[in-house]
């Protein structure tokens, strides 16, 4: 949608300003919507054909437990919740 990211609102403008065109939210979805629709289920068939899961006879097993909280993940921890109170 027109608000979801910056790079849209941009857009937007330069729609605007150079072409003229005023671009409603309404028509931003019947364009986007079928772009997105037939985007996602052309990479969901993609990945059936390339990743064939019928071939996987066995997965292996995915290791689980509590780790400790290091300083790397603190700081990780840390620049999403910035991310998350300034967005």
């Amino acid at each position: 949608t027109p608000i979801a990211s910056p790079q849209n609102a941009i857009a937007l403008v330069a729609l605007q300003q150079v072409v003229g065109a005023d671009v409603s939210f309404g028509r931003w979805t019947s364009v986007a919507g079928p772009v997105a629709l037939v985007g996602t289920l052309g990479v969901w068939l993609l990945l059936l054909l390339l990743l064939r899961p019928d071939d996987c006879a066995v997965l292996p097993r995915v290791a689980c437990g509590v780790t400790p909280l290091t300083r790397t993940k603190k700081f990780s921890l840390g620049a999403v919740a910035v991310a998350v109170l300034l967005w």
